[in-house]
């Protein structure tokens, strides 16, 4: 990748240029020219956008109404499947298989089978809708051969996110950052998170408060070609890579 692109692009996250390109009169760069930082996101990254959308779908299992209330609102996982509900969410239900139940072209009910708590169950439906991306292949083999080999021209890159909360950021201050750019570090991002206040929620302001740390980590493989170049190859490793990785060992 070249070093231009990487001061012509920038940093998304905080809008600070790479460090190294000082006095090279290259020019004003992009993101030198935001008028706006990236900051606009919930508090909790953009998980009240699926919180908001399963209120909308089950009702009873979040209080509130609005995109403030909905960030300090407690979620009941109790209501989200319930029998008599016309919307019922099943967590920790892994989808393996996806089948008409006889004859493709004369059967009326699909049969899903899901892995929950270590048994197989299955559940049946006059349609499914499947949004799984490059998995739907594995799960659902009545698919044509042509719709198969699509999705895997489109490989993605695995992005680990980690959130994790210290107790306060004076080591921050003092130094005199506010992220941390660290390649070949087993997270190779790290930033304090974005002041951001919505509703009842506001963020830390004061380095002796709690406050929470974004760490990013991109896994690869050395060796294989560079993602961009050949995505296939070198995502499908670096998927294998996170894949298998406890919590533990990502902490």
């Amino acid at each position: 990748m070249p070093a231009y692109y990487c001061y012509s692009a920038g940093d998304d996250y905080a809008a600070v240029s790479y460090p190294g390109f000082d006095g090279l009169r290259l020019g004003t760069s992009e993101h030198a020219r935001q008028t706006e930082p990236y900051i606009f996101h919930f508090p909790d990254g953009n998980a009240s956008i699926a919180r908001m959308l399963v209120r909308a779908l089950v009702p009873e299992s979040i209080p509130g109404h609005t995109m403030d209330d909905i960030v300090k609102a407690r979620a009941d996982y109790s209501r989200l499947d319930t029998s008599g509900s016309p919307v019922r969410i099943r967590l920790n239900s892994t989808v393996v298989n996806v089948s008409h139940r006889g004859p493709t072209q004369t059967a009326n009910q699909i049969e899903i089978a899901y892995q929950r708590g270590g048994k197989l169950e299955t559940v049946r439906a006059k349609n499914c809708v499947l949004a799984s991306y490059n998995t739907i292949p594995y799960i659902c083999p009545e698919l044509p051969e042509r719709q198969k080999q699509a999705p895997s021209y489109l490989v993605k890159a695995p992005l680990v996110s980690t959130h994790v909360v210290i107790s306060n950021w004076t080591s921050f201050q003092k130094l005199g950052i506010h992220q941390i750019v660290s390649p070949g570090s087993y997270h190779c991002f790290t930033m304090l998170d974005f002041p951001v206040s919505l509703g009842d929620y506001h963020f830390s302001c004061n380095p002796e408060q709690p406050i929470v740390l974004l760490m990013l980590r991109t896994p690869s493989k050395p060796g294989l070609p560079a993602p961009f170049a050949s995505s296939s190859d070198q995502c499908s490793a670096a998927q294998a890579l996170t894949l298998p990785t406890t919590f533990t060992e990502s902490r």
